[in-house]
């Protein structure tokens, strides 16, 4: 917005993933992107929150995040999500707005 008009641009990308679970059996199942409006995510917690979201605030249409999950294992909501090496789509949560195998 140098010319003070709003304008927009676009963009395309492309990744290749690899994902190896570790030996130990710990961790390694899952690669998440995210777009959100802050680097800051206080009080995030660890496990099936990834480090985004914790307990109070998962789900609320505050925290405008939008994540896209590339997993080979079930995750943590194992009824919605799918089986096996799989791709979902969450919007401000953990539980996914679509989920398909790949």
């Amino acid at each position: 917005m140098l010319d003070g008009k709003s304008s927009s641009s676009s963009f395309s990308a492309t990744f290749v993933l690899n994902i190896v679970p570790s030996s130990s059996g710990r961790g390694g199942h899952e690669l998440t992107f995210m777009v959100s409006p802050s680097k800051q995510f206080p009080r995030a917690e660890a496990g099936q929150y990834m480090g985004i979201f914790n307990t109070e605030n998962d789900g609320s249409p505050f925290n405008h995040v939008f994540a896209v999950e590339f997993a080979i294992v079930n995750g943590y909501n194992d009824g919605a999500d799918s089986d096996g090496n799989h791709l979902e789509i969450n919007f401000n949560s953990m539980y996914s707005n679509m989920s398909r195998l790949v």
